[in-house]
């Protein structure tokens, strides 16, 4: 049976760069982006909602939601 490591440290810190790289990113495409905790891991939240007249007054809404897992 093999056994496998643990090693949640670099990956962790992979994913929190990339979750702060993904809020910037979308707080520069005009999203309203945030970070927060659930179930003890960081998760990123972005949502942008755009209203054009001429697509007929339609309304398109973007949500983003990005969050660490363990392997």
């Amino acid at each position: 049976m093999t056994q496998h490591q643990n090693d949640s440290a670099p990956t962790t810190g992979a994913a929190d760069s990339y979750l702060a790289g993904l809020r910037e990113r979308l707080a520069a495409d005009g999203s309203v982006a945030t970070g927060t905790t659930w179930h003890d891991r960081p998760v990123t939240r972005g949502s942008r909602s755009d209203r054009k007249a001429r697509w007929f007054g339609t309304k398109a809404e973007l949500f983003v939601l990005a969050a660490t897992v363990p392997q």
